[in-house]
C-alpha cells in the first residue's frame, strides 16, 4: 500500500472526494427512500388520490376513524409512517378534516341505514351503528383497499385491534357475529350506476379520439350516423373500405364533412383487415370502432372517457336500442328491441357484480389505442383461426373482449340514455340469420373463454356463469313448444285443442293491469314524516270504505279490456262528506251501489274461516230445499252473502295469483292510497307498520308497480299532471288504442254514441256552459284537476279550453291546432263526435274510466321511452304528495313480510297449485 507521500493528486481526490460521495450516495439514498416510505409515508387526503394499482394490489393502508356515517360506513384519516400521536397528530375539528379524509365502504356486508331523505330509519339501525361506533370510531384501523364505488366512496375490508390479545378482527365479520349486519349480495342491473364525466377531465374528445368505421356499402344511414358522430367532436373519424368502393365512400364522406372525415381502403372487403387498416392509422389515445349506421347520443363520447379515468380499463362499450326502418317497428324489430333490453340488463349487472362482460358489442366499442398498436395484437387479430383450419372474419368484437381479459385490461359498459346508441336490423325474416350469425360467434368464442383460454373462470366467475347458461339457453327455450307437441302425440287426458289453447293463452296474456278505487275517506293533513303519515292514512283505511275498483287489462298489442267492482261493505264503517259531495257531483250512482253492489267485509284473512265459509255454502241448497220459508230462510240468506263474499274475494286471490305467476305490472296512478285499500279489502288487515306494507307489497307484485303520476313528475317533468289533463294532453298527439267492449252496466250518458267502444265516463252537470268562451278559466282546477267550489265554481272547467291555453293553440286558427295522423274519412268523422262529446262532459270520475286513462297514459309513456331505461328506473317508486322523494317498494333485508300476508300468501299458493291439477 502505497504511503501518503506517494499518493498522486487523482488518488487523493478519487479518496478524500469521490469515495466519500460513492458512500453517502449508495447508502443514504436507499435509507432516504425507506425513511421517506416507511417513516414519513405517503399519505391520501381523499379517495380521489388513492392510484388504481392500489386497488389491483389490494393495497393496506393504516389510518384513524374520525367520524361514523351509518351502520356500514365511516371515514378515516390516512396516517402512514411513524410517529402519529406524539411527533404527529390527526385533526379533530371539522374545519381541519375539510377535504383530508377517506370515506370507507364496509365490504361483504348489508347494514340497516338510518332515517335519511325522508325515509325512515330501518329495524335495528341505531344498534347497528353504535355497534360499529363502538368498535373503530377514535381508533387506529388497517384498511385493505379493493374498490372505488360510484360514490366515490373506497370499499374495503377493515381491521381493528381489540384488548386483551390486540389481535386483528375482521370489522365486517364482527357485525356479522353480532347480528348488525346480512351479508351482502349484489343487486345487479338494479344497483349498478354509470360512471359520470368529471368537471376537468384528462380526454378531450376534440384531441384524443379517433373513431374507426368499417364499411363496404355505407347509404343514407351513414350520413345520418356521421352527423350524431360530428355532435360528439371527435378528432377525425376513418371510414375504411374496399377499393373498389372508394369514390363513392369519398363522396358521401365529402357531402358530410371532408375536413373531419377521411377514407382510407384494403385490396379486399374484410372487416378485420378493415379495422386493422384504421388502428395503424390511428395518432389519438383512444380509438372508437362504430358500425355505420350507430346513430349516438351528443354525449356519447364524454361518457366513454369518463370510464378511461381509471388507468386500469382498457375498454369500455355502451348501452343498445333499435331505430325502426319505417314509421313503425316490425315484429321483427320488436324482437330485436327485446334482444337489446335483455342485454343491456345482463351486462349492466355483470359489470356491477364481477367487473367483467360477456362482449364489447362492436356497434360502438371504445379502447386504448396503445392496446391496439401492439403488433402481437394485430397479427393474431387478424389471423385468428378456429380450430387451426377456418379463418374467422366475424367476431371480431368477441376477439376483443377475450383479449382485454387475457391481458389483465379491466372493461366496463356504460348503460345509460346518455351513452345509448340506435342502430338498424332487419325489419323482415332475415333478422333470424343475423340471430343465427351471432350465436354461432357467441359459442365459438365462448368455448374459448371458458376451455382454452379459461382466464374468466377466476377474474370474473359471474361471466363464466352467464356464458355456461347461454349454452343451454336455446334448449330451455324450444322445451315449451316441444312439450305441447309430445302431449299431443301422446294423448294426454286434454283434448289437443284444450292443451294448445292452453299454450297460446299462457303466451298471450295481459303485459299490463291498470287499477284505481273510489273510497269513502282520505288524509286532509299531509305529514312529512313518511312513518308518521302512513300510521294516519292507514287509520282512515281501516275506518273508511272503498266503493268501486275499476281494472283495466292491457296486452302487448295494446288492446283495452275494462271492468268496475262496485262494492258494498257489510261491516260499518265512516264517510268523509267532502269525499261523498264530490263523487255525488261526478255522477257516483248511491242508489246502484247499494242495490247491486258486491258484499264484502274488510280486515283479516282466516284460511279456516274461508274453507268453513265454503263447506257451509255448499249445504245451504239442501237445506233451502228442506225447510223453505220457515225460519231459517235468513240463515240462508246469510249464507248466500257469506257466499258472495267468499266468491268476490277469491275473485280477488286469482287476479293477484296471475299478477304475481305471470309477473304482470301494476299501474296505478298517485296510487298509494289505492294500493291501501285494495290491501285492507281483499288482503288481509293493513300491516302497523310501513316498512311490513312495503315488504308485503314487494311479494304481493313481483312484476313491479309503476306510478303514472311519479313519471309524469319526475320522468316526463310535466307541468301539470292530474289523471284528466294527461290523457287528454297525450290524446291529443293521436296516440290510439284498441278498446274492447267495456264490460260494465249501462248508466252512461245518452250522448253516447252506441258504437263507441271506450269507457264510459260519468258527467258533470254544471249551472252554467263550461264551453262559454267568455267565462275565465278555473286555475284551481286547471293546476289539480280539482275544484273546491265544485258546481258553484263560476269558472270554466273544460280541458279542451286549459290544454289550448297551454299548448298556444288559437282556435281561430286551423293550422295552429296540434296535428294527428291522417285518418280514413268514417275515422275522421267519429275522432270529431267524440270531440264533441268531450266537450259536452265537462268532468269524469269514474274507477273503470280512471283505470282506462291510468293504462293509455302508462301505453303512451312506453312508446316515448322506448329503449331507455327512464320507465325502468321509475319502477316501484310510488308518487308522495308534497314530497320530493317518492315511496319505494323495494326489498329490505330488514323489513320482512308481515305474518298475515304470509297466511295469505301460502293460501294463494295451495289455491294456484289446486287450480293447475
Amino acid at each position: 500500500m502505497p504511503r501518503n507521500e506517494d499518493l498522486t493528486w487523482s488518488d487523493e481526490i478519487v479518496q478524500k472526494t469521490w469515495r466519500p460521495i460513492a458512500i453517502i450516495v449508495g447508502i443514504g439514498l436507499p435509507i432516504s427512500y425507506i425513511f421517506y416510505t416507511h417513516v414519513i409515508g405517503k399519505r391520501f387526503p381523499t379517495s380521489g388520490h388513492i392510484p388504481p394499482d392500489a386497488f389491483t394490489k389490494k393495497q393496506i393502508i393504516r389510518g384513524r376513524v374520525v367520524s361514523v356515517g351509518d351502520s356500514d360506513n365511516f371515514r378515516l384519516y390516512h396516517t402512514p409512517g411513524l410517529g402519529w400521536g406524539w411527533a404527529r397528530k390527526v385533526p379533530t375539528k371539522r374545519k381541519e378534516l375539510a377535504k383530508q379524509t377517506i370515506p370507507i365502504r364496509l365490504a361483504g356486508i348489508d347494514a340497516p341505514e338510518g332515517s335519511h331523505f325522508g325515509m325512515p330509519a330501518q329495524p335495528l339501525s341505531s344498534e347497528s351503528k353504535e355497534f360499529l361506533t363502538s368498535m373503530v370510531l377514535g381508533r387506529n384501523v388497517q384498511v385493505q383497499l379493493l374498490s372505488r364505488d360510484q360514490y366515490q366512496r373506497v370499499v374495503a375490508m377493515a381491521y381493528v385491534r381489540h384488548p386483551p390479545f390486540y389481535r386483528l378482527k375482521n370489522v365486517s365479520v364482527e357485525m356479522l357475529k353480532m347480528g348488525m349486519a346480512t351479508i351482502y349480495t349484489a343487486g345487479g342491473y338494479g344497483v349498478y350506476r354509470p360512471i359520470r364525466p368529471l368537471e376537468k377531465p384528462i380526454y378531450d374528445p376534440e384531441k384524443d379520439v379517433t373513431i374507426v368505421v368499417p364499411t363496404i356499402d355505407a347509404g343514407d344511414e351513414f350520413r345520418e350516423a356521421a352527423y350524431s358522430w360530428l355532435a360528439c367532436n371527435p378528432k377525425e373519424i376513418l371510414v375504411v373500405t374496399e377499393e373498389v368502393m372508394r369514390e363513392p365512400i369519398q363522396e358521401l364522406a365529402n357531402s358530410v364533412a371532408p375536413d373531419k372525415i377521411k377514407v382510407y381502403t384494403v385490396p379486399k372487403a374484410s372487416k378485420r383487415e378493415q379495422m386493422a387498416e384504421g388502428i395503424r392509422h390511428t395518432n389519438t389515445d383512444i380509438l372508437v370502432f362504430a358500425d355505420d349506421d350507430a346513430i349516438w347520443k351528443p354525449t356519447m363520447l364524454q361518457y366513454i372517457l369518463a370510464c378511461f379515468e381509471d388507468e386500469s380499463i382498457g375498454g369500455v362499450g355502451t348501452s343498445q336500442g333499435v331505430k325502426p326502418l319505417g314509421k313503425r317497428q316490425t315484429v321483427w324489430e320488436v324482437l330485436a328491441g327485446f334482444r337489446l333490453t335483455i342485454r343491456n340488463i345482463e351486462v349492466a349487472a355483470s359489470t356491477h357484480i364481477d367487473g367483467g362482460v360477456c362482449c364489447i358489442s362492436g356497434r360502438t366499442a371504445a379502447y386504448r389505442t396503445v392496446i391496439l398498436k401492439d403488433p402481437s395484437f394485430i397479427h393474431n387479430f387478424t389471423n385468428d383461426y378456429w380450430r387451426g383450419k377456418y379463418k374467422l372474419n366475424s367476431g371480431d368484437d368477441k376477439f376483443l373482449t377475450r383479449w382485454m381479459i387475457s391481458h389483465g385490461w379491466r372493461t366496463y359498459m356504460q348503460v345509460c340514455k346518455e351513452a345509448q346508441l340506435l342502430s338498424t336490423f332487419k325489419d323482415n325474416w332475415r333478422f333470424l340469420m343475423q340471430v343465427l350469425r351471432w350465436t354461432r360467434n357467441t359459442w365459438r368464442s365462448d368455448f374459448r373463454s371458458l376451455f382454452t383460454e379459461r382466464f374468466l373462470w377466476t377474474t370474473h366467475p359471474f361471466v363464466s356463469y352467464t356464458m355456461i347458461d347461454k349454452f343451454f339457453n336455446p334448449l330451455t327455450l324450444l322445451s315449451g313448444p316441444a312439450s305441447v307437441v309430445i302431449l299431443c302425440f301422446l294423448q294426454y287426458h286434454l283434448p289437443e285443442w284444450n292443451i294448445l289453447a292452453s299454450y297460446l293463452v299462457w303466451l298471450i296474456n295481459a303485459q299490463y293491469v291498470a287499477i284505481d278505487c273510489e273510497f269513502t275517506g282520505h288524509l286532509r293533513d299531509l305529514i312529512s314524516n313518511m312513518e308518521q303519515r302512513y300510521d294516519a292514512m292507514a287509520q282512515v283505511v281501516r275506518s273508511h270504505s272503498i266503493l268501486s275498483v275499476g281494472l283495466t287489462t292491457i296486452t302487448a298489442d295494446r288492446a283495452f279490456d275494462n271492468f268496475e267492482f262496485l262494492l258494498n261493505n257489510q261491516t260499518p264503517y265512516q264517510s268523509n262528506a267532502a269525499n261523498l259531495k264530490f263523487l255525488a257531483q261526478s255522477g257516483f250512482d248511491f242508489n246502484r251501489h247499494y242495490s247491486i253492489g258486491l258484499p264484502f267485509r274488510p280486515g283479516p284473512f282466516s284460511a279456516s274461516t274461508q274453507q268453513q265459509q265454503k263447506s257451509s255454502s255448499s249445504s245451504s241448497s239442501t237445506a233451502k230445499n228442506r225447510k223453505m220459508g220457515q225460519k231459517n230462510y235468513q240463515q240462508q240468506q246469510k249464507q248466500l252473502q257469506d257466499t258472495q263474499e267468499r266468491q268476490l274475494r277469491e275473485l280477488w286471490f286469482d287476479i293477484f295469483n296471475i299478477l304475481r305467476t305471470k309477473n304482470i305490472p301494476l299501474i296505478v296512478h298517485n296510487g298509494l292510497l289505492d294500493l291501501m285499500y285494495i290491501y285492507q279489502s281483499f288482503i288481509t288487515s293493513l300491516p302497523a307498520k310501513l316498512s311490513g306494507f312495503v315488504a308485503d307489497m314487494v311479494e304481493a307484485f313481483p312484476g313491479g308497480i309503476y306510478d303514472t303520476k311519479y313519471i309524469s313528475n319526475y320522468v316526463s317533468y310535466e307541468q301539470i299532471t292530474f289523471l284528466a289533463y294527461l290523457y287528454h294532453k297525450y290524446k291529443r298527439t293521436g296516440y290510439k288504442v284498441d278498446v274492447q267492449k267495456a264490460l260494465t252496466p249501462t248508466y252512461i250518458d245518452d250522448s253516447h254514441d252506441e258504437n263507441n267502444t271506450q269507457p264510459k265516463k260519468r258527467r258533470r252537470k254544471n249551472s252554467h256552459d263550461d264551453n262559454d268562451k267568455s267565462l275565465e278559466i278555473c286555475h284551481s282546477f286547471a293546476t289539480r284537476g280539482y275544484c273546491p267550489a265544485g258546481q258553484a265554481c263560476k269558472r270554466s272547467h273544460d280541458l279542451n279550453r286549459i290544454l289550448d291555453r297551454d299548448q298556444n293553440v288559437n282556435t281561430k286558427d286551423p293550422s295552429s291546432v296540434p296535428s294527428v295522423p291522417s285518418l280514413p274519412e268514417q275515422e275522421q268523422q267519429q275522432k270529431q263526435q267524440q270531440q264533441v262529446i268531450s266537450m259536452q262532459q265537462q268532468k269524469e270520475h269514474s274507477a273503470h274510466y280512471d283505470s282506462y286513462m291510468t293504462g293509455y297514459i302508462f301505453c303512451y309513456m312506453v312508446t316515448q321511452y322506448q329503449g331507455g331505461d327512464e320507465l325502468h328506473d321509475a319502477m316501484n317508486k310510488l308518487n308522495i304528495m308534497k314530497l320530493d322523494i317518492p315511496l319505494r317498494i323495494t326489498h329490505g333485508n330488514f323489513s320482512k313480510p308481515t305474518l298475515q300476508w304470509q297466511t295469505v300468501k301460502k293460501y294463494l299458493h295451495d289455491r294456484h297449485i289446486s287450480r293447475t291439477k
